[in-house]
């Protein structure tokens, strides 16, 4: 049970932390990415740099606002979005569950439609698993990759349906698969080489795939105003910047409908990608908030693809009071509530009972057991 007063004190005491203002930190990392974008032999030194994090390369200006236009045009929008249920270790089950949500919205077209469907699979030791392990990490990687492959297994068939129609892919979150550079090279390869060739798929169709990132919390720009500051003499205003994320750096830059121009990432990752997948991304104003958008090099570098992507981010963006309808639908399709939860749970443990005789306590730690009967 949560004692309310003691958390109520606490966080009176720790207000100062919480809330703090960090209104001349962002005007410091305005003015110094200013003082960069007014540099235009900035390039050449960012090649001879020297610093603790990668630093990101640009298109165009630094400090370039590009509009984007309102969309107009008929399109069909595909959205994917993963759930789980993870590995219960007190139950002694070897299984997890993945739930992938997919919806297809359709505008102005002539097959209009809208579908919202959710796939379940389940992963045994017998499925196609790394090295058997089931551990939280390794189902993550596990949902990525299912994500990825339904968004082009549905791409593919709408693009069947209406082959002259716009379509875009979007995903939740981002196409720089950052969390498999701390796993194990076997584990990372396998992963990495997976997420690659579905990623491939979308290219050899022609079909635009975005990662929408709401309220990001990437620091690209304010790890280059850091590098300024250090290079520059500054290193202790520097320091200043952690609390800094770069879409409060750009807030000042842009209004509504507005973007920035096009970074290359240079995340370590990124170097495995083959250069038309390497991810490019780009901070756009959709009313509500300054999202990161993020793409691969073969969209970036095709300005109508581009445009077209970035004006259904804030299409959908408005139609969904704020953040994209169909990645908002996905992830009502595809989330696991608790009572789904226990459901499942409940699902294994018939199914153990069956199997093993009446004898399925045998499986479950004592410490389930003893939270099943609560009495004192």
């Amino acid at each position: 049970m949560l004692d309310r007063a003691l958390v109520a004190k606490q966080l009176q005491q720790s207000s100062d932390a919480l809330f703090y203002d960090s209104t001349n930190e962002r005007n410091l990392a305005f003015k110094t990415l200013k003082s960069i974008a007014s540099n235009k032999l900035y390039p050449a030194i960012l090649d001879t740099a020297n610093f603790v994090w990668p630093l990101v390369r640009w298109h165009a200006g630094l400090d370039d606002v590009f509009t984007v236009e309102p969309c107009d045009k008929a399109y069909r929008v595909l959205a994917v979005d993963g759930s789980q249920i993870y590995p219960d270790r007190h139950r002694g089950y070897e299984c997890f569950l993945i739930n992938i949500g997919v919806v297809e919205l359709s505008y102005k077209v002539a097959c209009r439609r809208v579908w919202l469907v959710s796939f379940p699979r389940l992963f045994t030791p017998q499925s196609d698993l790394v090295d058997q392990r089931m551990d939280e990490e390794r189902v993550n990687c596990h949902r990525t990759e299912h994500e990825l492959l339904a968004g082009i297994e549905h791409a593919l068939v709408m693009r069947e349906q209406t082959p002259d129609a716009l379509m875009v892919f979007f995903v939740d979150g981002s196409l720089i698969f950052w969390h498999l550079d701390s796993k194990e090279p076997e584990v990372k390869q396998r992963f990495l080489t997976s997420y690659l060739i579905l990623l491939e798929r979308f290219y050899q169709a022609r079909i635009p795939l975005a990662g929408y990132i709401s309220c990001p919390k990437s620091r690209d720009l304010i790890h280059l105003a850091g590098f300024e500051l250090t290079r520059t003499g500054q290193s202790q205003l520097s320091i200043s910047l952690d609390r800094v994320v770069d879409a409060a750096a750009v807030q000042n830059l842009l209004q509504v409908g507005e973007r920035t121009t096009i970074f290359a990432s240079q995340s370590s990752i990124v170097d495995e990608y083959p250069d038309h997948l390497k991810p490019h991304f780009c901070y756009l104003n959709v009313g509500d908030e300054v999202v990161r958008i993020e793409f691969p090099a073969w969209v970036a570098q095709d300005q109508e693809q581009l445009d077209f992507i970035l004006s259904v981010c804030i299409d959908q963006a408005q139609k969904g009071q704020g953040y994209p309808v169909s990645l908002a639908e996905a992830h009502e399709q595809a989330v696991v509530k608790g009572h789904d939860r226990e459901v499942f749970f409940r699902m294994l443990d018939t199914m153990a009972r069956r199997h093993l005789g009446g004898q399925a306590s045998n499986v479950f730690s004592r410490k389930l057991l003893r939270k099943r009967r609560i009495g004192v």
